[in-house]
């Protein structure tokens, strides 16, 4: 009796294990580094955000030019086999297996935009990455990720989102931008910004 009574406790010990595993969302977000107005600091200026809920449902903000403040609403569905790939895949891997680096002196040309991801779970862990383009669709680690990406930027249907949605949308956008520069000045902090006097400028 007492056997069986452990066996009972561990099974639910696992099964709420399980569930606290689930994603619970899945956001990506493509951006670049510019200088402010004033040319006193780096901003974070983002391109493309998307939220993917557990249930494949995705919310899209696209700027419609960059550095705009305009955007354009977007919907779309994830197949949820493509979310249990995700789900397997990052499950026995951490963040920095994932991460660009570069090795030793090499030196990339690459003029697009940088890419984040980040996973939620239930259970409140986070797990987050930063690629590009060229690391997307040429890693054989982030091929689902890429089949993602693809799905998301290139498959989805213009929506008209009301005026809470979008004030949603874009709450969850700027968190996701803060917690990106934070991880991405983790990694590298920004340089120091020139002084005034310093700054190039150009005259007829």
């Amino acid at each position: 009796m007492k056997q069986q009574v452990i066996f009972l406790l561990l099974l639910l010990s696992f099964s709420c294990s399980t569930k606290e595993d689930e994603i619970e969302s899945i956001e990506v977000m493509t951006y670049y580094y510019n200088l402010n107005n004033d040319q006193s600091k780096l901003i974070l200026d983002c391109l493309f955000y998307a939220r993917t809920e557990k249930d494949g449902s995705t919310e899209i903000l696209r700027q419609v030019v960059p550095t705009s403040q305009d955007a354009i609403g977007y919907e779309y569905a994830v197949d949820k086999k493509l979310l249990d790939q995700i789900e397997k895949k990052v499950i026995t891997l951490k963040e920095k297996n994932f991460d660009v680096k570069p090795k030793g002196t090499e030196v990339k040309l690459y003029c697009g935009p940088s890419i984040r991801f980040r996973i939620k779970y239930k259970s409140k862990k986070i797990f987050s990455f930063n690629t590009d383009e060229n690391e997307l669709g040429n890693k054989q680690k982030l091929h689902v990720f890429n089949t993602f990406y693809k799905a998301v930027t290139y498959n989805a249907k213009t929506k008209t989102f009301n005026k809470d949605q979008v004030i949603n949308i874009i709450k969850r956008q700027k968190e996701f931008e803060k917690f990106t520069i934070h991880k991405d000045t983790l990694r590298k902090p920004f340089p120091p910004m020139p002084r005034k006097a310093d700054l190039i400028k150009f005259t007829k």
